[in-house]
């Protein structure tokens, strides 16, 4: 034979070699057609990506378990709001959760990104662990172009500081400003400087006039001291004969001036301080003594106004006399009493028109929500009492669990900026145990037991957490990360029935019935991953490990519906819409004894591909809603561990099965059917690639032949028989397992073994006892190869 002749006979020996080995070695998934023509798939694990893709697992007892994949590419219409680039992820096993997030945000410039967020640069950074909280921030602010030109930011400069640790608050201010009113009365002929000191609800200090600066005898002095009901004023000042203003002032005018005075303004007439104040301050004594100078006269004065003068500032605030009146003073008179210390100075010079402020205040933070505790909730309506005492009793607790805290911030004209910065260290820890017994009463009446109960039980807790966001301009960078312990089963159930309960009291309308069913639905995460990424015109997510038990649409014990759960997206924008894909894979889940058998009645869209053991059914481009009549069986699943693979034989009946047993050795399926009165029936699925039967198969009861019905498809076989309801042994017999040579592939092999010889006789025809051998050697050496292939 020639070398080309050889080597057309070796290729052919090696197309007839992979054909036999590919049928087989192959798991018997073969091509078939529902009866509306769609194609059959071997398992879900179709890599083909659409936009959307939806796997429900569905078990025995109802649970369902939901993954999914959304891959939008082109997301039309595009996001028309700011421009993302976000990444997040979570991942829940047992009693852990870990997650991240990541991204940047860019705001649109379209008009709305004004000031300050087109000018401003800020970070932030905050870290918890075990309980503690530590907190940073900073910023920058520019002032806006007409900031140049517009008091107060054209001609202002100020620092403040503030400081707290363990209920101590302390205030520095400075400021100074370049008055636009250097041109008006009086700024324009006087300099002042006011100095006052408070301490344990007194305060004193003086005002000096510079009426004439570098003319000591000209200025005029105003001291005070006093407190909340009592303010004693004394001073002198010189005044000067002449014309003012049109006016002209001598001996004679000054007198009668004074006359005028101490007529009105002290006692309680008609043009009294008494009078103007509606009775809130009244001057109780008025004294001036007059020495007359050449060209001029010396005045010294006392005068006392008592009064509440907390009371007065409240109504000056408040503008009434009713509940806000109140309040105010209540807040007034809280906020005074907490003050430790204050010192201010205040400077103003009419030459330059600069006026300067320096303030130094320290507060007992604890003492001021104390005593608002004691002076507020009075002056609220009954009704509304508890509710406010409440949330005092809430800041009261977050002044004690503030440990330390700092704010700096500055300003300056010549820059035109603001900066800020600031820090924070609290217990949480403490503030949860403090706060938690309060929140019932913090809300309205009809919700407090329901917040209580919320409250009282916790299933998990924060244990770490870092998050930092940096801000320049309109775009946020921004990572955070986190990690929790606990019982998330119970903690999302316990917050998913909290949400629609206060939605139920809350909202006008009756909820809906997928309000109602998802309240029903237990949903467990305790093994739940996601991974979420957005762009500006894509986003992915996907998740897995979410189980959910939504309440069961049960058509008798062995089959039920998920009517309400398929059934709650129904909505005119439900997807797939106009320029989506979806995808959904309806499957089935194993509980350790039962699994489930789908079926798909005629209000069901026929499935696109489906398994041929009924256990998978995958729709494209039908809504979740359009599957809601989809049947559930509950079938008996038995486990055969053989050769060192699995394989599972389904046992669809209205009977209880045990003892089910596969005997290799006689090639044997057997177990027990157990029922009390009626027609049992089995329907069993038995894989092809496991147990075989040609010509047919031997079914038993109790070990009498019975009547049965066969149907197969390319994977498995399908028995059916029935039975008169009581104890009963079935058996089912093959004859053919996996260890032996599948006789239906038998002819197939021997025929191309035969082709082989005859080619080979045909070119070696004197060597007919070498072929002889050498043909019985191929025999056994392929079987041989096939039965280790097999096995």
């Amino acid at each position: 034979m020639n070398v080309k002749k050889k080597a057309i006979t070796l290729l052919i020996v090696c197309l007839l070699l992979f054909s036999a080995f590919t049928i087989i070695t192959r798991n018997y998934t073969t091509t078939a057609r529902s009866p509306n023509g769609a194609e059959s798939m071997e398992n879900t694990g179709d890599s083909a990506l659409n936009d959307m893709q939806v796997i429900f697992v569905i078990y025995p007892n109802g649970t369902i378990g939901v993954s999914g994949t959304f891959n939008f590419t082109q997301m039309y219409p595009q996001n028309t709001g700011p421009l993302l680039n976000t990444m997040l992820s979570i991942s829940t096993i047992g009693e852990t959760t870990i997650g991240s997030a990541n991204g940047t945000i860019i705001l649109p410039d379209n008009g709305m990104l004004e000031w300050p967020l087109n000018s401003t640069t800020a970070n932030l950074a905050l870290e918890y662990d075990d309980g503690l909280l530590n907190a940073t921030m900073d910023a920058a602010i520019f002032m806006p172009p007409q900031g140049k030109t517009t008091y107060p930011t054209n001609a202002s400069d100020f620092s403040f500081s503030s400081s707290y640790s363990d209920g101590l608050l302390n205030v520095e201010l400075w400021g100074e400003t370049e008055t636009p009113y250097d041109s008006m009365f009086p700024f324009n002929v006087t300099d002042f400087t006011v100095l006052a000191d408070y301490a344990e609800n007194e305060i004193n200090g003086k005002i000096i006039f510079y009426i004439s600066p570098g003319v000591p005898s000209l200025d005029v002095i105003v001291y005070f001291d006093g407190n909340k009901t009592d303010l004693f004023l004394t001073g002198n000042l010189t005044v000067i004969y002449g014309d003012y203003f049109g006016m002209e002032i001598n001996a004679t005018t000054l007198e009668e001036m004074l006359a005028a005075l101490n007529s009105t303004i002290p006692g309680q007439g008609p043009d009294s301080l008494y009078n103007m104040t509606e009775g809130l301050l009244e001057c109780t004594q008025l004294n001036t003594v007059k020495t007359p100078l050449s060209g001029m006269a010396e005045i010294k004065y006392n005068a006392t106004i008592h009064g509440n003068f907390t009371d007065a500032l409240a109504k000056l605030v408040s503008q009434e006399s009713g509940v806000a009146y109140a309040l105010v003073y209540a807040a007034l008179d809280s906020s005074l009493s907490s003050v430790q210390g204050a010192s201010l100075i205040v400077d103003y010079y009419h030459t330059s028109g600069i006026a300067s402020i320096d303030l130094h205040l320290a507060s007992d933070v604890k003492a001021l929500w104390n005593k608002a505790l004691q002076l507020v909730p009075p002056t609220v309506p009954e009704e509304n009492r508890t509710l406010v005492e409440a949330w005092l009793e809430i800041a009261n607790a977050t002044a004690y669990v503030i440990k330390d805290f700092s704010l700096n911030a500055s300003y300056s004209s010549v820059a035109q900026k603001l900066d800020l910065d600031a820090w924070l260290s609290a217990n949480i820890t403490q503030l949860e145990d403090d706060i938690l017994p309060i929140l019932p009463d913090a809300v309205p009446p009809e919700l407090q037991a329901m917040v209580e109960s919320y409250v009282n039980t916790t299933y998990y807790t924060l244990t770490f957490s870092k998050a930092t966001f940096s801000y320049t301009n309109g775009t946020v960078d921004f990572e955070t990360s986190w990690i929790l312990q606990g019982d998330f089963k119970a903690q999302i159930n316990q917050a998913k029935h909290f949400c629609i309960d206060f939605l139920n009291e809350t909202s006008p309308s009756t909820p809906t019935w997928q309000l109602r069913m998802l309240n029903e639905t237990e949903i467990n995460i305790n093994n739940f991953g996601l991974e979420f990424k957005l762009g500006q015109d894509w986003m992915y997510l996907t998740f897995n490990g979410l189980i959910a038990q939504p309440p069961k649409d049960e058509v008798d014990f062995i089959r039920f519906r998920l009517h309400r759960f398929f059934n709650v997206t129904a909505d005119s924008e439900e997807p797939p819409r106009e320029f989506e894909k979806l995808k959904i894979v309806v499957t089935s889940g194993f509980n350790g004894t039962h699994t489930i058998l789908l079926y798909a009645p005629g209000t069901v869209p026929s499935p696109n591909m489906f398994s041929l053991d009924y256990k998978t059914m995958t729709w494209e481009n039908v809504t979740m809603s359009s599957l809601k009549d989809l049947l559930f069986k509950i079938a008996y699943q038995g486990v055969i561990d053989h050769l060192g693979k699995t394989y599972y034989v389904p046992i669809f009946t209205n009977s209880t099965v045990s003892n089910f047993n596969f005997n290799p050795s006689v090639k044997r399926i057997s177990f027990n059917v157990t029922g009390t009165t009626g027609t049992g029936f089995c329907n069993i699925t038995i894989p092809r690639a496991l147990l075989y039967a040609m010509p047919e198969w031997d079914v038993r009861i109790d070990g009498e032949p019975v009547e049965f019905n066969v149907t197969e498809n390319g994977e498995y076989v399908f028995i059916y028989l029935n039975y008169t309801h009581s104890s009963h042994l079935i058996e089912i017999k093959g004859t053919w397992i996996i260890t032996e040579f599948p006789p239906n592939m038998l002819p197939l092999v021997l025929m191309i073994i035969s082709l082989i010889a005859a080619i080979i006789a045909v070119k070696q025809r004197k060597k007919l006892d070498t072929l002889k051998t050498n043909y019985q050697s191929v025999i056994r050496t392929f079987v041989n190869r096939l039965h280790e292939l097999k096995t």
